[in-house]
């Protein structure tokens, strides 16, 4: 655990995530990557705010992240002003970086479900509605998946690629 102001530095950061899950069904919070795979975009998701579970990843890799979450630093990131819970596993003898990977991601979203799955039936403390506009029968729109990530290490561009997301990894690396 480290809190926000604490004279703390995590090292080896791969990913950080905020604790969420979906109301109805928990188990399919993270379609395709944790639980199976299914349609988003409706229903209640309930979230946890202030608190991020941070991977640290030990794996032979080039890029390497850091976070002071105190000191002049912190200043820069965000993620200094929450209470992170970070994963620290190393591998065994002869794991595979792809397979210590995984189970890493795995360990992560699992850690995050049922954290919110706690906070289910509890009063939010505030809550936001998001609600589509109807489209006309007449306007006919093009399907369209759109995947984005703004910073991705090779190990999670490679998962995603191989086990997932095959048909959107292709063109921009």
């Amino acid at each position: 655990m480290a809190c926000p102001g604490e004279s703390c530095r995590i090292l080896s950061i791969h990913d950080v995530m905020q604790p969420r899950c979906k109301v109805d069904h928990p188990e399919e919070s993270y379609p395709g990557i944790w639980g199976k795979l299914s349609l988003v975009g409706e229903g209640r998701t309930v979230a946890l705010k202030g608190v991020v579970i941070s991977d640290i990843y030990h794996a032979k890799c080039n890029i390497k992240y850091y976070l002071d979450i105190g000191g002049p630093a912190a200043k820069y990131s965000n993620f200094s002003r929450h209470f992170h819970i970070c994963i620290d596993a190393t591998t065994g003898e002869g794991v595979a970086d792809a397979t210590y990977a995984k189970a890493l991601k795995h360990a992560s979203l699992s850690l995050s479900v049922h954290l919110e799955k706690l906070g289910i039936n509890l009063p939010p403390d505030e809550t936001e509605v998001f609600e589509r506009e109807p489209v006309a029968p007449a306007r006919k729109l093009p399907k369209v998946a759109y995947l984005v990530t703004h910073m991705v290490s090779h190990d999670t561009w490679n998962f995603l690629k191989r086990f997932q997301f095959p048909a959107f990894c292709g063109a921009a690396h």
